[in-house]
């Protein structure tokens, strides 16, 4: 009698010719996620679900098969796992497919980002080139479809207060959290119009969450409102932040 083959012999070809894609479960910074994948990269990302309604939704969104699996090669699995540990992207290949060339440069510059900083949605929008696009730039993040890895929790509003995201606002502050960054503190500050913060020595203003503006002395630092602001008071902008 013949031995019956692996029953996830079949879903494992089809992804490894590039026919479907598969899932597996992983360990991410706040709880267990789903990873799709196929042999252009990852091509989903999502907090952990039932099989079935992860199915259905990748199903809609790129109309192509998905199978539960039970590992993803080790060259991708690897840098995944790097990606995961360290908050950056790093040499982990992506498959964007369906996202349009606007979408993709979006992502990429947000995944620019570094962990444990953000940046708002109009500081996207200048870095691809589209100043006034930050409606647009907010759709974009908000159908990224591979979260965590490109960190779309780090795009906060442009008034500093770090407002939705697509899987609720408490895993977006567990993310912050994750990343040493304080949720409440950003919001406070954003409550009282610190969305800038200076530093009267070097005449150069920040982000508050970047990592030079995290080093000004309490007795060198000034906060502004606004770029506006900034600018008439004599500031210059941070080249590593580069909030204008």
């Amino acid at each position: 009698m013949a031995t019956p083959p692996p029953r996830d012999l079949m879903p494992a070809t089809l992804v490894e010719a590039g026919i479907a894609d598969g899932f597996i479960e992983v360990v991410g910074p706040t709880g267990p996620l789903i990873v799709a994948f196929n042999p252009r990269g990852v091509s989903e990302v999502a907090p952990r679900s039932s099989d079935a309604r992860f199915v259905r939704q990748f199903t809609d969104r790129t109309a192509r098969p998905v199978f539960p699996v039970a590992d993803m090669p080790v060259d991708l699995r690897r840098p995944l796992e790097r990606a995961l540990a360290t908050g950056r992207l790093g040499r982990l290949p992506l498959d964007l497919r369906g996202q349009t060339e606007f979408q993709r440069v979006v992502l990429e510059t947000v995944a620019t980002i570094p962990p444990g900083e953000v940046r708002p949605y109009g500081w996207v929008a200048r870095q691809v080139g589209r100043n006034s696009a930050y409606r647009a730039v907010g759709s974009a993040v908000a159908q990224n479809p591979v979260p965590v890895l490109v960190p779309c929790h780090r795009v906060v509003k442009s008034d500093g207060h770090i407002g939705s995201y697509r899987f609720g606002p408490a895993m977006k502050q567990r993310l912050l959290e994750f990343e040493g960054l304080q949720p409440r503190t950003l919001d406070t500050l954003a409550d009282e119009g610190k969305v800038l913060v200076g530093n009267d020595r070097s005449r150069i203003v920040c982000f508050p969450t970047c990592s030079r503006g995290r080093r000004i002395s309490d007795a060198d630092r000034a906060w502004f409102r606004n770029t506006k602001a900034a600018t008439a008071a004599g500031y210059e902008a941070c080249s590593k932040c580069q909030p204008y």
